[in-house]
């Protein structure tokens, strides 16, 4: 017997429904109401408390908004001027049609971060605050966000234009990895005598000719700003990404724009190499990403007293390291690199704790908390090479292993600093780098190991003081003044110039 369908007439009778069921469904639906209702009466609610936690200068806004309103001057009465309720709220919707956008105004939000409504509330309340009648501007979240807009690209055509007025121009290209996305962005910025300007940040697959599509991205640049004559140079990291024989960014480059042009490797990348190079001779070299003895340094750091510290001139190891001539020397040219002011806050706080290692007496050092410690990181090596010195009394390490440490420190103090941070100066790179080496030469009489490690990694890179860069140096403000000297720094532009011009294989010969 197959099933049968009841009928319409008898699907709520007793025979479909078991005794009870009906009554059960009946209080589900009253329950499932009940909740409704009460989820309602709750969102009424929230929506009052937000009402009553607005901040005042939304309160602010919507009263400049009512009272510079057309006709709000007559709303107190009075036969002449006077409007029926439905005309002054249509007179209160009429929006003004003048434009208040300008290119400071629309730079401000910009750089406060500001949100297209947030920035609207911010130029209604500094209306109502100065006495202006915001109701003659049209001021709206979608205006502000048009103007926005047409503002940043009038900006931009703007230094495309004027960017050409600097008839020498230097390329520099850096990478920053992204690996979930497997891409690099690569931020291409162009530099003169009065002239720092970001190109672009164009994403690049990582992965095989990834130096060739670094290159024609460049190109691709320059191209678009209308630059690729005026450029003389090329800055770049030492990777084999960029510095590739075959399939480096920077040959490429010179490919596409048809020229030679002088290469100027980033100095601080070579000085992070060398310093990660003692690094490992003293330490050993890290297994993993982070570095397990910063690290657990990082998670004592709450336990540790801060102020008791001991400088490094404590230490008769470094007080036969470091003379006291030397140690003048290295205080006065870290206090004048803080005068000068640091783009970043890590260089800085290396400089503090440079003058904290030799005992300044006139610098009160505050210890900042630890921060990240990944290998990458080369100058995190130094700071926490640093602070773990600072504080060894503290910390319950070896004998030997604080030995270390104060090696590292002494190397770190009395070479890498002076020379990292004279690496801007594409001028003075050929004189810092044989001071540079010759320093590290010097070492081998203290400590042979990093002596070894530093001038072995460092000589790797010595193929970049080259014919051409060594010529540079003639406006090297640190070498004495000759009349020839004077005669070539007063032709400046134009012997840089001259030098992008040059073979390369003419040179070499």
């Amino acid at each position: 017997m197959g099933f049968v369908i009841p009928e319409r007439s008898d699907l709520h009778s007793s025979s479909t429904f078991p005794r009870g069921k009906k009554k059960q469904i009946e209080d589900r639906k009253r329950s499932v109401l009940n909740q409704k209702a009460e989820r309602e009466e709750a969102e009424r609610e929230r929506y009052e408390r937000y009402k009553a936690k607005c901040t005042e200068k939304d309160r602010v806004v919507e009263l400049a908004l009512s009272e510079s309103g057309p006709g709000s001057q007559n709303l107190g009465g009075g036969d002449e001027g006077s409007h029926s309720p439905n005309d002054q709220s249509q007179q209160r919707q009429e929006r003004g049609r003048a434009t208040l956008m300008t290119r400071e105004l629309a730079d401000a939000p910009d750089y406060a971060q500001l949100s297209n409504e947030q920035a609207a509330k911010m130029i209604c309340a500094t209306a109502h605050a100065l006495s202006v009648d915001v109701s003659e501007f049209n001021i709206n979240r979608e205006t502000i966000r048009r103007g926005r807009e047409r503002l940043r690209l009038e900006s931009a055509n703007f230094r495309k234009t004027t960017l050409n007025a600097d008839h020498v121009l230097t390329l520099h290209c850096d990478g920053k990895t992204f690996p979930a996305l497997s891409n690099v962005s690569e931020a291409v910025i162009v530099t003169g005598v009065s002239t720092k300007q970001l190109l672009g940040a164009p994403l690049i697959e990582l992965g095989k000719d990834k130096g060739k599509r670094g290159g024609e991205a460049v190109v691709k640049l320059t191209m678009e700003w209308d630059n690729a004559d005026n450029i003389k140079a090329l800055a770049f990291d030492t990777t084999s990404e960029n510095t590739g024989y075959k399939g480096g960014a920077a040959v490429h480059t010179e490919q596409l724009l048809e020229k030679d042009l002088p290469w100027l490797p980033c100095r601080h990348h070579i000085a992070e190499l060398v310093l990660e190079a003692v690094y490992h001779a003293l330490m050993g070299p890290s297994k993993s990403p982070e570095i397990k003895f910063f690290k657990d340094f990082g998670n004592y750091w709450q336990s540790i007293d801060q102020a008791q510290f001991s400088s490094g001139m404590e230490s008769e190891t470094v007080l036969q390291a470091i003379t006291s001539e030397a140690r003048e020397r290295l205080i006065t040219f870290a206090h004048k690199q803080i005068e000068v002011g640091q783009p970043r806050a890590d260089y800085l706080e290396l400089l503090e704790l440079s003058l904290t290692f030799l005992a300044d007496e006139t610098f009160d050092i505050k210890f900042r908390k630890t921060g990240p410690m990944h290998s990458a990181r080369w100058m995190a090596k130094a700071i926490y090479g640093f602070k773990m010195s600072l504080l060894r009394d503290q910390l319950s390490l070896d004998t030997k292993v604080i030995a270390k440490l104060l090696d590292f420190s002494i190397f770190v103090v009395s070479l890498y600093v002076s020379y990292s941070f004279s690496a801007t100066n594409s001028c003075s790179a050929p004189r810092t780098d044989l001071i540079f080496l010759q320093d590290l030469t010097r070492c081998d009489l203290t400590n042979k190991q990093v002596s070894q490690a530093a001038v072995n990694k460092f000589l790797g890179h010595f193929w970049y003081l080259s014919e051409l860069s060594v010529g540079l140096s003639v406006f090297d403000e640190g070498l004495p003044d000759s009349p020839v000297n004077k005669a070539l720094k007063l032709k400046k532009i134009e012997g840089i110039g001259f030098l992008g011009s040059l073979d390369r294989s003419k040179c070499a010969q």
